[in-house]
């Protein structure tokens, strides 16, 4: 309940700052997480070594983690109407697809390393890429910035910047999942995992920080697309 209060909140401000394309935008977004989330279920081996603590469902820090920073940019495109906070909100929104898309789609990979250490890493792994889910995050990351120009919200330059900005944004989110999410590992069956407690026990942590989790990581990747977007824009506009 509190995922969906959350999600309309967001709806909200992003249909009133830039009506159809808001709309638009938010519903590419969730139907695109949908699909790539249906997907990483279908993939055995993110389930075999890793576990992540998202059960299938967006709780409301979740949802504001991946959307608090588009919602904040599009409040204040109603109080100002300038650009540089649509770009912000596209970025934003871009990179969070990104990010959903390259855990969903890089999970079948059989080829997955850690971004930092250039070490294999099971599929699944926050910090872990691989070509295929990288292949699908350039894609995610165009899409939404490409449906702006049509509205008129962007023209071609602020949609490339956005893009750039949103997978910029991701490889932060893989940079900082390797080095500072907290990972754990249960003590009775040896899955590694990302939440603290598994098969009855508390399980324990061998990387990163206890307070960094990935919904953390998550915000501050998504506020660095939507800052390096509005900067590249102030720069080339």
């Amino acid at each position: 309940v509190g995922g969906i209060i959350a999600a309309i909140v967001i709806d909200v401000a992003a249909s009133l700052a830039f009506g159809n394309f808001g709309f638009v935008i938010l519903a590419l977004f969730f139907v695109g997480s949908m699909a790539t989330d249906k997907f990483k279920k279908r993939s055995a081996k993110s389930r075999q070594s890793f576990k992540s603590d998202n059960k299938g469902h967006r709780n409301i820090i979740q949802v504001f983690a991946n959307g608090a920073v588009a919602a904040v940019s599009a409040a204040i495109f109603i109080l100002t109407k300038q650009t540089i906070f649509a770009v912000s909100f596209v970025a934003s929104m871009a990179e969070s697809l990104a990010d959903t898309a390259a855990s969903g789609i890089g999970s079948s990979s059989q080829s997955v390393y850690d971004i930092v250490r250039l070490k294999r890493c099971a599929p699944g792994v926050s910090g872990g890429v691989s070509i295929s889910g990288t292949l699908a995050a350039l894609v995610a990351s165009l899409i939404l910035p490409l449906v702006a120009i049509p509205f008129g919200i962007l023209n071609i330059t602020g949609s490339l910047v956005a893009s750039a900005a949103a997978f910029l944004g991701m490889i932060v989110d893989s940079v900082l999942g390797s080095l500072l999410q907290a990972k754990y590992q249960c003590l009775r069956c040896g899955t590694v995992l990302e939440q603290t407690n598994h098969c009855g026990e508390k399980c324990l942590k061998i990387s990163g920080v206890a307070v960094v989790d990935n919904n953390l990581v998550n915000f501050i990747s998504n506020f660095t697309s939507a800052l390096f977007g509005a900067g590249a824009f102030m720069l080339f506009m």
